[in-house]
Parts: structure tokens; C-alpha cells; sequence
């Protein structure tokens, strides 16, 4: 266990090695990020949920790391867990995946490219999940519910603003569409595989 805020402000802190030992199983709120102002400095990239940790809450807010491997003991990217963080440019998520909460990845401006974009088995992706105040690169064809027949909740803001993404496409399931959900998002095409989404006002 690595508990709640133990490397938190830790600003001269630039790696940790292994990133993370398969030991240990929880990680704490904001145990290696930074809460207020500043960043951390690791920049070492992330590779998790191999046998590593799978529980972490806040992680890695405003760390400095290029990329992150999410692996498939993760089933949920808690909220906040990699909000901020300015040098993210790729994440790996795993076909586990069920849930991205609140801002789980919002205001990582620099964040182009995930893969999948997003995994079929993605059923919540929670408010501001990828909110980035217009300022943010996402770019790529979005995917939700894949070929699966899940009932699939986005929230309020989830991609709001991420106006790079170039196509959406809602598969099989039924689509919960929270207020704001996709907008100033420009895409070339909008594609229902199932039925119409429930939309949220505005």
C-alpha cells in the first residue's frame, strides 16, 4: 500500500522505478500528484494494472509523464486520477475497462491519442471525463459502446470542447447523453448503430 498524499509535492521527484512493483495493490489519493498549484516531476512513463496496482484515486493529477499503459486489473479510472496532467500524449486502456469517472482525465491538454478510443467494454464515462476547455488535442474517430449491447451513461461536459475529434459513433447500446456531453465538437460524421441516444438538455 502506498497511502493517501505520500509523495504528494514531491517536486524534484522525477522517477520511480518500477513504475509500479506488482507488490503493491492500492494506491492513494494523490499519493505521487499535486493537489494545488505546481506539478509533479516525474516524467518516467506509467505502465499499471499488470499485476501491479489496480485501485488508485487521484493518483497522478498534474504529474509530468508522456504516456500511460493501463493494464487489464484496472477496471475504473477514478476521478481526477490524470487531471492536469500537461505532458500526457498517450493512454492504453484495457478491453476491462467499465468505468472513467468525473474529470478522470480532464484538463491534460496535451492528450492526442487513446487507444482504443474507447474500449468496448467502457459502460460510464463520468462529467469533464476528457474536458479541456478548448485547448485540448484529442483527435481521432470517438467510439462508444462498440459492438456490445451495454447501456452506455456519458456525463455532463464528458467530451465538451475536445474539438479535434472527427467522427462519433454510437454503437448498439442504449446511449445516456448528459448535458453538454459532445459540444463544440465539430465531427464529419454521427453514426447510431442501435437506437437514438437520451439527450440531456443543452
Amino acid at each position: 500500500t502506498i497511502a493517501n498524499q505520500a509523495f504528494c509535492f514531491c517536486g524534484a521527484l522525477e522517477s520511480v522505478i518500477p513504475f509500479f512493483p506488482e507488490s503493491v495493490t492500492y494506491l492513494g489519493a494523490s499519493s505521487f500528484g499535486q493537489t494545488t498549484a505546481g506539478y509533479s516531476a516525474i516524467t518516467n512513463n506509467l505502465r499499471v494494472g499488470y499485476g501491479g496496482p489496480t485501485t488508485f484515486a487521484s493518483t497522478f493529477m498534474n504529474c509530468k509523464f508522456a504516456e500511460a499503459d493501463i493494464g487489464p486489473g484496472v477496471k475504473s479510472i477514478p476521478s481526477k486520477c490524470f487531471q492536469s496532467c500537461p505532458n500526457l500524449k498517450k493512454v492504453k486502456l484495457p478491453n476491462t475497462l467499465k468505468t472513467i469517472e468525473s474529470q478522470g482525465f480532464a484538463y491534460s491538454v496535451a492528450l492526442e491519442t487513446i487507444e482504443p478510443f474507447l474500449p468496448d467494454s467502457v459502460t460510464s464515462i463520468g462529467a469533464k471525463a476528457f474536458y479541456a476547455e478548448g485547448k485540448g488535442v484529442l483527435a481521432g474517430k470517438l467510439f462508444i459502446g462498440g459492438t456490445t449491447t451495454n447501456n452506455i451513461t456519458i456525463g455532463d461536459d464528458a467530451f465538451s470542447q475536445c474539438n479535434k475529434i472527427t467522427s462519433i459513433t454510437y454503437g448498439k447500446g442504449t446511449h445516456t447523453l448528459g448535458k453538454r456531453s459532445v459540444r463544440y465538437i465539430d465531427p464529419q460524421d454521427i453514426r447510431f448503430l442501435g437506437d437514438i441516444p437520451t439527450v440531456g438538455s443543452e
